[in-house]
C-alpha cells in the first residue's frame, strides 16, 4: 500500500506549509469510502436516485485517488505530475459542484426528473471522442470542464455571500499554466546562471513557491469537495433512505 503521509524530510524543509491540514484529508476520504454498492431492480425516481448515488461515490473515489497520487508525486518530486493531478482534482470538485447545482434544483422541484437524468447522463457517461459516436450513437456529449468549475464557484458565492471572486476558476487557470508547454510549463528543471548560462537539470526539486501552489490548492479543492459531497450525500439519504441499505463499508 502506498504512503498516505508526506516524508518527514520534505515537511522539515518546508515547515511553513499547511501539512497538518493536507494530511488530515487522508482520513477524511477513508471515513467516507464505501466498498460496495448493490443496485436494486427499481424504476423511475428510485432508479435515478441509485444513479445519483453511483455518480457521487465514483466522483469521491476519483478525488481520493488523485489526492493519493499527489502525495506520491510530492514525495518523489514529480513536479509536473503534481500540477497535472492537482488541476484534475479541481475538475472533480467542479464536477460534483455542477451535479449539486442541478440535484438541489430537483429537490426543490425547480426541475423535473428528466432534466436531472439528462445532466447525470452527461456527467457519468459523456465523452468528447470516446466511445466514438459511430459505435455508440446515443453516447451523450460531456459537459465542458470550465462550466463545471464555474458551478462550484457559483455555489461558493451563495455560501460565502462575499464579493464575486472566482477562487476555483482562478486557481484552475493558474495551475493550467504549468500543465502546458509554455513559459511556466517549461520552467521545470531549468536553472538560470550568470552571463547567459542556462542549465538543464536531469531532475527537478521542489521550491517552496511551487510546492505551496500544490499543497494550498489541494487543501482548497478537497475542503470544498468534502462540503459538496457531504451535503449531497445527506440530502440523498434523507430523500431516498432506502439507498443506505445498498451500501457496504
Amino acid at each position: 500500500m502506498r504512503s498516505r503521509k508526506i516524508q518527514r524530510a520534505i515537511k522539515e524543509t518546508f515547515p511553513k506549509l499547511s501539512w497538518e491540514d493536507f494530511e488530515r484529508y487522508s482520513s477524511e476520504y477513508e471515513s467516507r469510502h464505501y466498498r460496495m454498492m448493490t443496485y436494486k431492480n427499481v424504476d423511475g425516481r428510485e432508479r435515478l436516485a441509485q444513479n445519483c448515488l453511483n455518480f457521487l461515490l465514483r466522483t469521491l473515489l476519483r478525488s481520493r485517488l488523485l489526492y493519493l497520487d499527489i502525495v506520491t508525486e510530492i514525495n518523489e518530486s514529480q513536479m509536473i505530475a503534481a500540477f497535472l493531478s492537482t488541476r484534475a482534482h479541481f475538475e472533480s470538485t467542479g464536477s460534483i459542484g455542477y451535479f449539486s447545482k442541478y440535484f438541489r434544483a430537483y429537490l426543490k422541484k425547480d426541475s423535473r426528473l428528466e432534466g436531472l437524468d439528462k445532466i447525470l447522463r452527461s456527467l457519468s457517461l459523456g465523452g468528447k471522442t470516446f466511445p466514438p459516436k459511430e459505435k455508440e450513437p446515443n453516447r451523450p456529449d460531456t459537459v465542458n470542464v470550465l462550466t463545471q468549475i464555474d458551478a462550484a464557484d457559483q455555489i461558493f458565492h451563495e455560501i460565502s455571500k462575499g464579493e464575486k471572486i472566482k477562487p476555483f476558476r482562478d486557481i484552475y487557470d493558474f495551475l493550467s499554466e504549468f500543465c502546458h508547454p509554455n513559459w511556466a510549463g517549461l520552467s521545470f528543471g531549468i536553472k538560470l546562471g550568470e552571463s547567459g548560462v542556462v542549465e538543464f537539470l536531469e531532475d527537478s526539486n521542489w521550491e517552496e513557491g511551487d510546492l505551496f501552489q500544490i499543497v494550498n490548492g489541494v487543501c482548497i479543492s478537497t475542503r470544498f469537495f468534502m462540503f459538496l459531497y457531504d451535503t449531497a450525500f445527506k440530502n440523498m439519504m434523507s430523500t431516498f433512505p432506502f439507498l443506505l441499505t445498498q451500501l457496504q463499508k
